[in-house]
Order: C-alpha cells, then sequence, then structure tokens
C-alpha cells in the first residue's frame, strides 16, 4: 500500500518512514497498519489513520493495492500461483 503526502511531507507506516508498505499476506487474521504524512520541514504531523486488512486464507507473491487513497472500494491485484 502507498500513501501519497503532500510535497515537501513523508508517509509513515507504523511509525517507520516508507514509501509503501508491504502486507503479510502468509498468516490468516486482521492486520492493522498505522500510517500518517509528516512535515520535512517543521516535524508537523497529519491525522494518523488505520488500515485493517483482513486475511482469509490465500497466498499472493506480490499484490497491487489501488486506488489509494480511497473512500470506497479498495481493488487488490495480484498474480497467480500455480
Amino acid at each position: 500500500m502507498q500513501i501519497n503526502c503532500e510535497q515537501g511531507a513523508s508517509p509513515f507506516w507504523n511509525g517507520i518512514k516508507q514509501n509503501q508498505l508491504k502486507v503479510d499476506a502468509s498468516q490468516v487474521g486482521t492486520q492493522t497498519y498505522q500510517f500518517y504524512c509528516q512535515n520535512d520541514d517543521d516535524g508537523e504531523k497529519s491525522i494518523e489513520s488505520t488500515a485493517a486488512i483482513v486475511v482469509k486464507g490465500f497466498e499472493v507473491e506480490e499484490a497491487i493495492v489501488y486506488p489509494n487513497p480511497t473512500t470506497g472500494l479498495l481493488r487488490i491485484k495480484s498474480k497467480r500461483l500455480n
């Protein structure tokens, strides 16, 4: 998943500065992630949001999640496993 911040701000996932979050889909269950943007100049932080990902017993090697951000339908695209 990817956060799009305003120019001059950086995205953070679970308190770690990173542009994209790779979701671990190897275990069944709910995974909760906190994300926000933080201004590079003065350190001002945006409102923190939460993303809950539910994995229901499937395996993927790589997936694309879009659109991001969204307030509606979230799409997940992955390669087929043989």
